[in-house]
């Protein structure tokens, strides 16, 4: 289950209740991608290429939009031990509760956290608006891109 999301069999984390199942998702996603022998956290990179990976709107005003291409996750097996979350990688999680709160149920998606949440999250963090930086992308024209998006959708 990566990512650090862990409950007893049967019972859900509190974290799996607050995000929608695409969100959950961009997290297991992340925590697959941050199995490397380096490291043993999260960081805004990963969530960024567990979005670009998992496809839905911020996939989509990536890919379409800006023409960044995903990069291929190897995927494996997660390990026993949990992951961290880096210091900045929580720091997006959190701005993406208040992107929620702020946005509310976006229109045709899952109740709780969607991908569309944490991509404006991680807009907002100096590692994640870093990380767009490099592939050429403004963290301002991404969120608006985002939030345009959203605004059409049914």
């Amino acid at each position: 289950r990566g990512a650090g999301v862990q409950s007893r069999p049967g019972e859900r984390s509190e974290m799996e209740l607050r995000f929608s199942p695409r969100g959950l998702e961009v997290l297991s996603l992340a925590g697959f991608r941050a199995e490397r022998p380096e490291s043993r956290q999260i960081c805004t990179e990963d969530l960024l290429a567990a979005l670009l990976e998992a496809g839905g709107v911020p996939q989509s005003v990536l890919r379409v939009i800006f023409g960044v291409e995903p990069r291929l996750i190897a995927l494996r097996q997660p390990s026993a031990d949990p992951l961290e979350f880096t210091r900045e990688a929580l720091r997006a999680l959190e701005f993406a509760v208040e992107e929620h709160t702020r946005l509310g149920r976006l229109p045709g998606m899952d109740p709780g956290i969607t991908p569309a949440h944490l991509m404006l999250g991680l807009c907002r963090t100096k590692s994640g608006q870093r990380s767009l930086g490099w592939l050429g992308l403004s963290p301002q024209e991404v969120r608006l891109e985002v939030l345009e998006v959203l605004a059409y959708m049914p």
